[in-house]
């Protein structure tokens, strides 16, 4: 067997494997619950929210405290050679070109209009591609955004007795933030 022909029924098997890289990285542990008060200000669909947020009751616009949720996705979208169309290897699923979904998100805490947290997180999704493959930047996406807000609602959990005590903390009070912005 050639080392093409190798590396063709390798990559036909890794093909339909999707990997998804989140940063930060979380620790492994069990955080405790968040329970979050405030506005929401979101324009998108409740499926992309961190759980946390999902579950937030309706608030009255003008509460003190502000949630600000937004996220960005790009794709590339990337063609091997038109050579390999060519290639009879095609045929029985060589990868033809990958596909890559990056989800940035950004969480502000907002307490009388200053923001006393902020969280970030980045998930970039992978597929190799084949001509059987289909369109896969539809599911793509939603992995990559669920990632992205599964991330921040992590560093919710992680965070949740220091950003309790800041939410309480009066309109007066200047409480310190203790560097653990994420």
């Amino acid at each position: 067997m050639t080392r093409l022909t190798i590396v063709c029924l390798v990559s036909t098997f890794a093909a339909g494997c999707v990997t998804i890289t989140t940063t930060p990285r979380l620790s492994a542990g069990a955080p405790s619950a968040v329970a979050l008060q405030g506005h929401l200000d979101f324009d998108g669909g409740r499926e992309h929210l961190p759980a946390p947020l999902a579950a937030l009751p309706p608030a009255a616009p003008d509460s003190a405290t502000v949630l600000r949720y937004r996220y960005e996705v790009r794709t590339d979208d990337t063609d091997l050679s038109i050579l390999m169309l060519l290639n009879p290897l095609t045929l029985v699923g060589c990868p033809t070109g990958s596909v890559t979904v990056t989800a940035d998100a950004t969480l502000d805490v907002l307490s009388n209009g200053d923001r006393i947290k902020h969280y970030t997180a980045r998930s970039v999704a992978r597929r190799l591609r084949t001509i059987y493959s289909g369109d896969p930047l539809s599911k793509l996406r939603g992995d990559a955004l669920r990632a992205t807000a599964d991330n921040i609602g992590g560093q919710l959990a992680v965070d949740a007795q220091t950003l309790t005590k800041l939410m309480e903390a009066t309109p007066g009070d200047s409480p310190a933030n203790d560097g653990g912005d994420r």
